[in-house]
């Protein structure tokens, strides 16, 4: 059986349990973890180790720095922040062919990173973007259960779930329910202050923010700090609504028939995602080249209000 190279890069919390869900994959890989804090490094360490024991973490190779001698590697998952990101890309096409990718979101902080990021990308045989609602099964067995009559209205709301650096995921889960793509973002609801995140250097905003799409469906998406309610997702067709409870595992259609499940841990879902790349070339995650249009409405939005309530000129919008 053929060794797969995959390396993570960045393995604090998300690409720590990117490696919980590479270790349970049936084919023979050579993992190679990659980050400059050794404090991650040990953490992801710990975690297998837990699981495991130490007989698997002598087969897991922890970096540093980027392995600069790999000339080819099957799949690269770079999971860290997107401050750096594109930097990170950079270095590893300069130095490897990477086949396959599987990248975080928010992929970058401008306009100009997104468009670099394209062409580094040109010459991998496909990349995706980890925004992974509609890899779901019980998201795929909500939206055939729900089967309401286009265009479509979706409302998210909840209390500090974070509309800057979370709102690609329902873009993404919109545009792939309706077939429908992005055409414009309002931030006019939008707070007019926005917050340090929980990330160094990075920051959030409360309000309301709304997305519309080329066959009509539309998104709005609310955080309000007066919510004490778990967050819901409403689905409104004409005279027909369901609505999504996440954090309580079901959705209701409009009829009363309920579907139970839950939004999948990373841990969990990796398995599936890296052996359908590795085996077949693809998997259930947007591509890249999806990805790519939602981010070119969803950051020169979120810029030019970050840059009109902070009278600033920047380039870059400061969300991870």
């Amino acid at each position: 059986m053929r060794k797969h190279i995959v390396v993570i890069i960045g393995v604090g919390n998300l690409g720590a349990r990117y490696l919980q869900g590479l270790i349970k994959i049936s084919l023979n890989l050579d993992i190679i973890c990659v980050d400059p804090s050794k404090t991650s490094l040990d953490y992801a360490q710990s975690l297998i180790v837990e699981e495991e024991g130490l007989h698997l973490l002598r087969k897991i190779r922890f970096l540093t720095s980027y392995p600069t001698y790999l000339n080819y590697i099957d799949l690269v998952i770079v999971a860290t922040s997107s401050n750096v990101r594109l930097k990170i890309i950079e270095k590893a096409v300069e130095c490897s062919r990477v086949r396959y990718w599987i990248l975080e979101k928010v992929l970058v902080q401008s306009l100009v990173d997104l468009n670099k990021l394209r062409k580094l990308l040109n010459n991998s045989e496909s990349a995706w973007v980890n925004t992974s609602r509609r890899s779901m099964s019980w998201y795929k067995n909500i939206k055939k259960m729900f089967n309401l009559q286009k265009p479509l209205n979706f409302v998210f709301q909840g209390n500090g779930w974070g509309i800057a650096c979370n709102s690609i995921h329902f873009i993404d889960l919109v545009s792939w329910w309706t077939g429908e793509t992005i055409v414009n973002i309002d931030t006019e609801g939008l707070d007019t202050v926005w917050y340090e995140s929980k990330r160094l250097g990075y920051y959030d905003v409360i309000g309301k923010l709304a997305a519309k799409f080329s066959g009509n469906s539309s998104l709005e998406l609310i955080d309000k700090v007066n919510v004490k309610n778990p967050p819901i997702l409403f689905i409104n067709s004409y005279d027909k609504k369901g609505e999504v409870h996440e954090q309580n595992g079901y959705a209701k259609n409009f009829d009363g028939t309920k579907i139970f499940g839950n939004i999948e841990f990373q841990s969990t879902s990796t398995c599936r995602l890296v052996e359908n790349i590795l085996k077949f070339g693809n998997c259930d995650l947007p591509t890249f080249l999806e990805s790519f249009h939602q981010h070119k409405i969803f950051i020169p939005a979120m810029l030019d209000h970050w840059n009109r309530q902070q009278k600033h000129t920047v380039t870059s919008v400061p969300i991870t």
